[in-house]
């Protein structure tokens, strides 16, 4: 049996181990050892207890997990024990075991689901627990097995929808790294239209190449003018002085 179950398997026991005698058999062979009326009793009425039992979960009745787990929840425990080792049907042993080692343990786990619901937002009364209950019945179909599973369901459950997730502003940086500042409409980066970039610069910042390219000029329009004299040679360079020729 699963973990923190404790069944009295005192009855069950003589019951398989007397299964092949008839009940009255049974009976006399058990007041002859000296055990009490209580236990001789629950001893036969194990067989039909168990025999109504088996024709329910092999019925539709419990066709639906969530109504086996119902079903299996009332009965007592030292039925379960007998049937489980008596039946010979697969779809009955293996509801029995699935109450036993899977079913009992995810009920147990409900109230850290009833947390996560509150924390969602739903507040607690009748709808909370029909989502509850309806959850429950989902993970005994083999649904909401991870955390996202959990909190997904919950949510479609409960009809609450999950908030829509915060815009990040992106902020542009600098070559350097740094973050490029906002542009302004009264006062404009120096390479938009209509900054101080694009303005003329006043006549006395004119550069000096202008000034030379209309000295220029002028000198060009007069007659007569010298030629250029050829540019000096660098100082420090002079030739060599011929050797005089032998006579």
């Amino acid at each position: 049996m699963g973990v923190g179950l404790r069944p009295r398997l005192t009855a069950p026991g003589l019951a398989g181990a007397l299964g092949r005698l008839s009940t009255r058999e049974q009976a006399s062979l058990l007041r002859r050892l000296k055990f009490a009326n209580a236990e001789i009793e629950a001893v036969e009425a194990l067989e039909g207890e168990g025999k109504k039992l088996q024709a329910l979960l092999a019925g539709r009745k419990t066709a639906v997990p969530k109504d086996a787990y119902a079903l299996l929840e009332k009965t007592p425990l030292e039925t379960l024990g007998y049937l489980l080792a008596e039946t010979s049907s697969a779809p009955v042993r293996n509801k029995i075991r699935n109450y036993v080692q899977k079913w009992r343990q995810m009920r147990t786990e409900l109230p850290s689901a009833a947390t996560e619901l509150e924390t969602i937002g739903m507040p607690r009364g009748p709808k909370f627990d029909k989502v509850i209950e309806d959850f429950f019945s989902l993970q005994l179909n083999g649904k909401a097995k991870t955390p996202e599973d959990r909190t997904r369901i919950l949510r479609k459950l409960s009809g609450i929808k999950e908030p829509p997730p915060k815009k990040i502003k992106e902020v542009k940086k600098k070559p350097g790294g740094a973050p490029a500042p906002a542009a302004d409409a009264k006062h404009p980066s120096p390479g938009a239209p209509g900054g101080s970039a694009a303005k003329k610069a006043p006549p006395h910042a004119a550069p000096a190449n202008r000034i030379a390219a209309a000295a220029a000029k002028g000198t060009k329009g007069k007659t007569g003018s010298a030629p250029a004299k050829p540019a000096n040679k660098p100082a420090g360079k002079h030739p060599a002085p011929k050797k005089a020729a032998r006579r």
